[in-house]
């Protein structure tokens, strides 16, 4: 009786430390306050169940796990010796313990229900994220104060309960939802009308509502994967995707932010070239590149350690970069692993990714299969102009996609639920 209580007791705080998860994966996209309470919470009852004491064995199976744990353990060695000063080390580095945040997500979840159920909660938390955006951009606010509930800054204390996104974020988010949604258009034919319509409200979002550059590209990148998938059905192509690419491209032509949008991608690289114009979005990020490339030159192997990029810029005075200045990295999130942490750090980050890409196509659910694949797709571009891993929510996003690829893609048997 003592034994079966035990274990009662012991299944109960796993449940609850899994309800935790579900609240940290909801407030990743919008809400600090439920993200950290989430995290903690997790934390404090997994630990309480003792569960990990019989499963701590899963993780030397997970290649996944491995490589994040050899990543950050190099980042700790290149903490340690590092030509940094040592706050602005300690302040990269902090950025990168989230990579310990794939343990405990590995040991928690075990079934692809439950993966299934985590990554939901992520995509309620970016369509609650979403909801503001949207009122304002077709009008309704004027009919409720959002002011009255939503702070109208990019805040990042973690007393925030609510905060407006950057756009470069915000995009990165509704991206993943869009193509979730039209992945389960596909394979959940029952509710394909609600799927599509809040796969539109998506578009709408990113080409009308928000000035995120990215986030157009990751749309049009997404949809090619979705077309590449299921280009055996002409019926699907011409509903799902030559239709509203012919809507959108009639759209393109007349919306003036949209064609600003694309062309200030040109224009803003002419002036950073031509007239050494660092004071644009595009100009900031390819003087970024130059001098983190220039920083790889120095150390190529083992890279110049945490913190070095900053220090380095300062060092040498550059008007852009002040001691009070957030930037601590190249806006790109290969070049802050190839200044930081060489060609070492680079591979084992580049390897992350494409062993989530090979593992997501292993998963036997169609629907999760391929909405981790683009996840990771997504992850990976939007980290050519955004030090993604270092930022917080894009990389914890990231870190729950790699939690669930290495859980889910070990389950034998396929979700009979899912039919196209």
């Amino acid at each position: 009786m003592l034994k079966f209580h035990q274990t009662l007791n012991r299944s109960m705080f796993v449940k609850l430390s899994q309800w935790m998860a579900y609240l940290l994966a909801f407030g990743i996209p919008w809400s600090n306050a439920f993200f950290h309470w989430g995290l903690y919470l997790m934390l404090i009852f997994y630990v309480i169940s003792f569960d990990f004491l019989k499963e701590w064995r899963r993780l030397a199976q997970s290649s996944l796990v491995i490589l994040s744990l050899v990543l950050f353990s190099f980042m700790i060695f290149k903490t340690v010796f590092t030509e940094a000063a040592f706050n602005y080390a300690w302040f990269d580095f902090k950025h990168y313990l989230k990579l310990l945040g794939i343990i405990p997500l590995v040991l928690i979840f075990k079934n692809l229900k439950e993966c299934k159920y985590l990554f939901i909660s992520l995509l309620a938390g970016i369509a609650v994220m979403m909801l503001p955006t949207l009122l304002d951009g077709f009008g309704i606010h004027h009919f409720i104060k959002l002011s009255d509930y939503i702070r109208p800054s990019a805040a990042y204390g973690p007393g925030d309960l609510t905060y407006w996104r950057m756009h470069i974020q915000h995009g990165f988010h509704v991206v993943i939802l869009f193509s979730a949604l039209m992945l389960a258009a596909l394979y959940y034919p029952k509710y394909r009308i609600w799927f599509l319509l809040g796969a539109l409200m998506c578009m709408f979002d990113i080409l009308f509502f928000i000035d995120a550059r990215m986030a157009l590209l990751s749309l049009i990148i997404a949809s090619g994967f979705i077309w590449v998938f299921y280009m055996k059905s002409i019926k699907f192509f011409l509903a799902l995707i030559l239709l509203p690419s012919l809507v959108l491209g009639s759209i393109f032509m007349s919306v003036n932010s949209i064609d600003e949008r694309i062309s200030s991608i040109y224009a803003e690289s002419q002036l950073y070239f031509v007239k050494q114009n660092k004071d644009t979005s595009g100009g900031n990020r390819l003087h970024f590149w130059k001098k983190s490339l220039e920083q790889f030159t120095k150390a190529p192997i083992f890279g110049n350690g945490s913190g070095s990029f900053k220090h380095d810029m300062i060092k040498h005075h550059d008007p852009i970069l002040t001691p009070d200045s957030p930037y601590s990295h190249a806006h790109n999130e290969y070049l802050t692993q190839l200044s930081h942490y060489g060609l070492c750090g680079a591979l084992l980050f580049l390897s992350m990714i494409l062993l989530a890409l090979k593992q997501s196509i292993q998963i036997k659910d169609p629907w999760f299969s391929k909405a981790m694949f683009l996840s990771t797709v997504i992850f990976a571009m939007n980290a050519i102009t955004d030090s993604s891993l270092h930022n917080p929510w894009e990389g914890w996003t990231f870190i729950l996609i790699l939690s669930l690829i290495s859980i889910t893609s070990k389950i034998k048997g396929a979700d009979t639920t899912s039919s196209r």
